[in-house]
């Protein structure tokens, strides 16, 4: 996860402990589109094996994933609704190139990144939330979670060398850390 270029900011615990229900809501919605993208992996490369096997586990995982926060939001007395997104999805998708193979590179390495900041904000959480509950429910999902960016950047180098990998990787995380770092108005895991 050292290809993260900046880590959350101190003010990002400011708007978890102030718009925690929003946070909490937006995960829930997170592990959904994740899922989503996931299939539409699976879709799209399903002639690879090794991607087609990734994203089939990713996408029940996600979906279990979603489930639980589905309950988890019950327990703490939050209703699911929609939500309106801040665009980190969105302006991370925008740069992937369009030209194959460099698409699924740029589609997996992306989703990397996704996945390495989602971590890195679930062991925050795990260790900023105050009510156990909560605390113990990112403790889990950081124990069971950490290997699924990897998987991402692992698929990629099946598409393309790995130097070429590491070298976009590192051009899509400035990027990344550009979102990061401006943030967001609304409280989201990726603002």
């Amino acid at each position: 996860m050292d290809f993260l270029h900046i880590p959350t900011r101190p003010s990002w615990a400011l708007q978890l402990e102030s718009d925690r229900d929003k946070i909490l809501l937006d995960h829930t919605h997170w592990e959904k589109e994740s899922a989503r993208w996931c299939l539409s992996l699976l879709l799209a490369y399903c002639d690879n094996e090794s991607l087609s096997l990734a994203m089939t586990k990713m996408v029940n995982q996600k979906l279990s994933q979603f489930q639980e926060m589905r309950e988890l939001l019950k327990s703490q007395a939050i209703i699911f609704t929609r939500q309106q997104p801040i665009g980190y999805d969105k302006r991370l998708k925008e740069i992937i190139v369009k030209k194959e193979p460099d698409r699924v590179v740029d589609r997996l390495l992306v989703s990397a990144l996704q996945e390495a900041r989602s971590y890195e904000r679930f062991a925050f959480m795990a260790n900023c939330l105050a009510e156990e509950t909560l605390a113990g429910h990112y403790q889990k999902l950081v124990k069971s979670d950490p290997e699924n960016y990897s998987t991402f950047i692992d698929l990629a180098t099946h598409y393309r060398a790995e130097a070429y990998v590491f070298s976009r990787l590192d051009e899509l995380a400035v990027y990344e850390s550009e979102l990061i770092n401006t943030g967001g108005a609304k409280p989201r895991l990726h603002s």
